[in-house]
């Protein structure tokens, strides 16, 4: 009879338990989702860019891999939206160190975008790539036998990561230019650097221009509170 009545109280509480959640989700609101398959816009880059106080220039290419766009409506009947995007970036760079070096370099960059219904957004983007300094003025190289040479070709190859985070905005929202305008700060790690590793920050001013739109997949996701 214990037995019996240990079992009848186990499957209350699972009862309890199962109606507790049902109701709680019931309460939150409900959900959907769908995939399909749109045109998105790639995007050409153009900016003016900065390495500490040494000036240079940037320009790219962004190719669209997806756009989840999420669909809330709160108690209250407000709807917001949220577009999250995924593009692969490349680029190539240069900036003028003065009385020192020039520096080129080229990147592939994972960008994650976060943009609301008024048009900010925020991204952020991890990246690798190479660089390639060329040194001004004469420079000269010593050898195992004391000798000291002029090198011809001066300057140096390195291997580079990148990690940077920035702030835009979409001008299409209330107009009929495909363009965008950002502000990025971009942290450059080289190496080998004289058998460490050169920390170059550096900050980007400029526009995106869709120029031609690419298939990708767009993730549509409504939810709806109830209560």
């Amino acid at each position: 009879m214990k037995r019996i009545n240990t079992n009848c109280k186990y499957k209350i509480v699972v009862l309890v338990a199962l109606l507790i959640t049902v109701s709680y989700n019931f309460s939150i609101g409900q959900s959907s989702a769908y995939v399909e398959e749109v045109q998105l816009p790639a995007n050409f880059k153009l900016a003016y860019l900065g390495s500490v106080i040494y000036p240079g220039i940037e320009a790219g290419f962004e190719y669209p891999l997806r756009l989840i766009d999420l669909q809330k409506t709160k108690r209250s009947g407000r709807e917001k939206n949220i577009e999250k995007s995924s593009f692969v970036s490349t680029s190539i760079g240069w900036y003028h160190h003065k009385s020192f070096q020039d520096n080129v370099y080229s990147q592939v960059e994972y960008i994650r975008r976060r943009k609301n219904s008024k048009g900010f957004y925020t991204e952020f983007l991890p990246g690798i790539g190479i660089s390639r300094s060329f040194v001004g003025g004469t420079v000269y190289e010593t050898k195992g036998d004391d000798n000291i040479n002029v090198k011809t070709v001066k300057g140096y190859n390195y291997a580079m990561v990148s990690m940077g985070g920035g702030i835009g905005y979409d001008l299409s929202k209330y107009s009929v230019l495909p363009i965008t305008a950002y502000t990025r700060l971009t942290v450059l790690a080289m190496f080998p650097y004289n058998s460490t590793i050169n920390l170059r920050p550096t900050i980007e001013i400029g526009a995106n221009a869709s120029i031609l739109k690419v298939k990708a997949r767009k993730y549509t996701k409504t939810k709806t509170r109830i209560k």
